[in-house]
């Protein structure tokens, strides 16, 4: 997908984080931070969403990291791997490389 175009209106794609419960929060990124870290351009280019809803998850997501390892536990069996040996990553090769 290519990088959106359209409008963002921040204003409305806040709103589920400016809404959310973020007691239970381990860190929350504040407006000022989110100001100098220039947030809402890094949101403009990684945005790829296909609804309202989802914009304002992503936008969420991007300002709040949660106390538990949850969101980060998702991908991480993704990784596993880096961490085996050589041999082992040798059956994910495509064929045209193999020899």
């Amino acid at each position: 997908m290519e990088v959106k175009t359209e409008f963002f209106n921040f204003g409305l794609i806040g709103k589920f984080f400016s809404k959310a419960d973020l007691s239970d929060s381990y860190q929350v990124i504040c407006d000022r931070t989110c100001r100098d870290l220039d947030l809402e351009d890094v949101f403009r280019f990684i945005d790829r969403t296909r609804s309202r809803p989802g914009q304002q998850y992503l936008y969420y997501l991007m300002r709040c990291i949660p106390a538990t390892t949850a969101r980060g536990a998702n991908g991480s069996h993704d990784c596993g791997i880096f961490s085996k040996p050589l041999a082992e990553k040798s059956r994910f090769r495509r064929a045209d490389q193999a020899a």
